[in-house]
């Protein structure tokens, strides 16, 4: 599949990687929009923390390509976006239910494989169906209009 991998600030370019595999209790999701937010840009720029190779972008929606044999709640076709953070569950924060100052949070598109690409794969306690009547432009705007929300 192709990807936008960058190796660094400013430098990137468009490179064929593997299809991610999709785990038992995983769903492989192909990417049909993905925004450009201002933490992309800070990436570009170096002005972020990183860990490259990074695969950017984690505001996306897509269709559910794959699920794992322990899925329940997705079947291939379903339209979905998905939480891009993937915290510990083991630091004092997430132990007291304050899971958005995980101490060890694991960020799609910032320091794992993003949405700027043509498949990702994500747990499926963080994918979320979206409805028929949302493109998946407007779909892709979840995550942004969360933390607008929440603030």
């Amino acid at each position: 599949m192709k990807a936008i991998v960058y190796k660094g600030p400013e430098q990137f370019s468009i490179e064929d990687v593997d299809i991610p595999v999709c785990g038992e209790g995983q769903v492989l999701i192909r990417i049909k929009s993905c925004g450009i937010c201002k933490t992309d840009i800070h990436i570009h720029r170096g002005e972020f923390m990183a860990k490259f190779p990074l695969i950017p972008g984690h505001e996306f929606a897509g269709i559910v390509e794959k699920v794992g044999s322990k899925v329940k709640e997705f079947k291939a076709g379903d339209r979905v976006v998905a939480n891009n953070w993937i915290l510990c569950g083991k630091c004092y924060y997430c132990k007291e239910g304050k899971p958005l100052f995980c101490e060890n949070p694991y960020a799609m598109g910032v320091n794992g494989p993003g949405g700027f690409t043509e498949y990702v794969v994500v747990n499926e306690s963080m994918a979320f169906h979206i409805s028929d009547n949302l493109s998946f432009d407007e779909a892709a705007l979840a995550e942004p209009t969360a933390c607008a929300v929440h603030g």
